[in-house]
Order: structure tokens, then C-alpha cells, then sequence
């Protein structure tokens, strides 16, 4: 008992550092859901209220994915291709999402730059329409590449790894996210 107990202490880090990332992503998705209903039915009044919103829940977002998928790529893919091979495949799908996400972030800095600039009231609501479908898109993406992290990624890590190699991967990124500037929480 008291051995388990131990190894999970040590994988306590890397467990906090996905559940937390996840939670925060998952909050910012909820709002912004929110804030796409309120854009499609609450009308003019309120709608720049919400593209503010949704503007500082995709930067929020935006930032998120990109140290999100610099630390996949430069630590974690890496170590998992050599300890865990059969990954590969999802592990080059997953980089490949990242096109589609930095498509879907080009998308909203053009929409919202426009909604910005107009005042018709027919390409405000084409714009607010391409806001409101981008804005489901995204959602469905990160929450899709959450669960497929979860089934492959994250599964592989606490069930494939020996313990030595989970605190090898651990340490890894420990020191990636230091040389990144981040405060580690322990």
C-alpha cells in the first residue's frame, strides 16, 4: 500500500498539471458557449457585450493551446514515439489538429476585426453567424482533443509507463516549463 501510495505522489505533478489545464479550458468553453447563445438571441444591444467575450475567450484559448501543444511537441510526443511506438499514429494526428486550430484562430481575428468595422445591419448579422458557427466549431475541436489526450496520450502515460519513466517524462517537462518562464506549483 504504502509503495502505491508513493508512485502516485509522484506522478501528483504531471496528474495536476493536465487536470488543471483541463479544468481551466473547460470553464472558458462553457462560457463560451454562453456567450454564442447570447450573441444569436439576445440581438443588437448585447451583442458586442458578447464578442468582448468570446474575443478574450478565444485569445484566453489561443494561448492556452499554444503552450498546450509546445510542450506536446517538444516534450511529451517525443518521449512517448520512443517508449510507447504503437502512439505514433494518433500522436501524428494530433500535430496534425494543429493546423485546423491555428486555422480557427485565423478565422476569428479576421471575423471579429470585421465585426469591429461594420455597422450594417446585414453583415453584422452574416459576421455574428460566422462568429456564432466558428465559435461551435472550436468548441467541438478542443473538446475532441481533450478526449482523444485522454483515451491515448494521458491513458498511455499512467497505464503503459513503468513509474521510472514517468518520472523521467515528469522531469522533463519540469524543466521544459522552467526554461518556458512558468512557476511550478508542487
Amino acid at each position: 500500500m504504502k509503495i502505491k501510495a508513493v508512485q502516485r505522489g509522484r506522478d501528483y505533478f504531471f496528474k495536476h498539471l493536465v487536470d488543471e489545464e483541463k479544468a481551466s479550458v473547460l470553464s472558458k468553453l462553457e462560457q463560451l458557449e454562453k456567450a454564442l447563445l447570447g450573441l444569436q438571441y439576445e440581438g443588437k444591444v448585447s451583442s458586442s457585450n458578447h464578442i468582448k467575450k468570446i474575443e478574450e475567450i478565444v485569445c484566453f484559448l489561443r494561448k492556452k493551446y499554444q503552450e498546450h501543444t509546445k510542450l506536446d511537441e517538444k516534450i511529451i510526443f517525443p518521449f512517448l514515439s520512443k517508449h510507447v511506438p504503437r502512439l505514433y499514429p494518433t500522436l501524428q494526428f494530433l500535430k496534425m489538429e494543429s493546423q485546423d486550430f491555428q486555422g480557427i484562430f485565423e478565422i476569428f481575428d479576421k471575423v471579429l476585426s470585421e465585426f469591429k468595422g461594420k455597422n450594417k445591419i446585414l453583415l453584422r448579422n452574416s459576421i455574428i453567424e460566422q462568429v456564432r458557427d466558428k465559435g461551435i466549431y472550436l468548441v467541438c475541436l478542443i473538446k475532441n482533443h481533450i478526449h482523444l489526450e485522454e483515451k491515448s496520450v494521458y491513458r498511455a502515460i499512467f497505464q503503459e509507463l513503468h513509474q521510472e519513466e514517468r518520472n523521467l517524462l515528469q522531469e522533463e517537462i519540469k524543466l521544459f516549463l522552467l526554461k518556458d518562464g512558468k512557476k511550478l506549483k508542487k
